[in-house]
């Protein structure tokens, strides 16, 4: 008897596989399973993943998505959010540009990746993404850090970049 793709990944699934795990991905993977489709909801796994899981496991799945080949610039329609605009984690951060993320890449609402660690205060990410050349200057970050209250954030977004950045 042969089983088709989906039916090896659904048996995988009723059976109790963790697609959030990353022996689940392993095994859906091996059966064929497309690492860039979409959930119920429009979203890639690698989305889901750097945005909502505690930061090792996230690191560790994202690995291992990227490993198998998931796109680290796909766009998440309908607002063009790529994974790197999501990522809350360092260690996620560093795999998505080891992988090629582009840090200058925007969404639908001209909003790079630098915009959206402002918004959420994530200094610890805005750093990274300076170092690997996100511009500041780029529809001004800065404002959505006041916009957002993240004073600390807008602190060194101001002193670092303060000569640099130029209001439009």
């Amino acid at each position: 008897m042969l089983l088709r793709r989906e039916d090896v990944v659904l048996a995988l699934l009723d059976l109790g596989a963790d697609a959030g795990t990353t022996l689940g991905h392993r095994l859906l993977a091996a059966a064929g399973a497309d690492v860039d489709q979409l959930n119920s909801e429009g979203q890639p796994p690698l989305h889901f993943t750097v945005r909502f899981l505690e930061e090792e496991r996230s690191a560790v799945i994202t690995a291992e998505l990227l490993r198998l080949g998931a796109n680290v610039n796909a766009a998440w329609a309908p607002r063009g959010i790529t994974p790197l605009m999501l990522a809350a984690c360092p260690t996620v951060v560093d795999h998505l540009l080891v992988h090629g993320a582009d840090v200058s890449a925007r969404d639908r609402s001209d909003m790079t990746c630098l915009h959206y660690s402002a918004r959420f205060g994530r200094l610890n990410i805005i750093k990274i993404m300076l170092e690997h050349g996100a511009d500041p200057n780029i529809n001004m970050p800065l404002l959505i850090a006041e916009r957002y209250a993240q004073s600390e954030t807008e602190a060194y977004l101001k002193a670092a970049y303060g000569q640099q950045y130029k209001p439009v």
